[in-house]
């Protein structure tokens, strides 16, 4: 599995949860059909291969439910900590989530193109990518009504990138 908050994948043994510890071993890990490619410590998944490529970095912070406050409403303070696993000499252990906390996603999309990579979280931020072709990927963005939080809309966005960048 892939743990969100400390971005390592997770393996079972023996019914406890451990970390892989020396990701640099390996490369890609297949998970359901899911293909993830490791970049430095951690591992992002495939979304679109090409060779303009998108990949997701699964991101994701503990959150505290909150305490109760004023009109039936919530508070998070910044006083509370919380850890997601302990390190020992033997690995690394993962802790059970209490149901108090929950885990808010923070998706980070790459790029990967000509082996140099870029980071964007919207679409402001891909389109300084392509400088070159930010005029027609806004026109087709604009057109088609690219949301970034749809999966299928990012693919169809790379299929239409690969296409007016390499003729792919």
């Amino acid at each position: 599995n892939y743990n969100k908050v400390s971005g390592k994948m997770v393996f079972k043994r023996n019914g406890k949860l451990y970390d892989l510890l020396n990701p640099e071993v390996v490369d890609t890990v297949y998970l359901q059909n899911v293909k993830f490619v490791r970049f430095g410590q951690t591992f992002y998944e495939e979304i679109f291969a090409a060779p303009v490529s998108l990949f997701l970095n699964h991101k994701g912070s503990l959150v505290s439910a909150g305490k109760p406050s004023g009109y039936g409403t919530t508070s998070q303070t910044s006083s509370i900590s919380s850890l997601s696993g302990i390190s020992t000499d033997n690995g690394y252990y993962n802790l059970e989530l209490p149901p108090e906390f929950t885990v808010k996603d923070d998706p980070v999309y790459w790029i990967r193109k000509n082996n140099d990579w870029f980071s964007f979280t919207n679409i402001k931020q891909f389109l300084k990518i392509f400088p070159d072709k930010e005029n027609d990927l806004k026109e087709f963005i604009k057109n088609n009504h690219i949301k970034i939080d749809r999966r299928n809309d990012l693919i169809n966005l790379m299929s239409y990138c690969n296409k007016i960048i390499t003729g792919f």
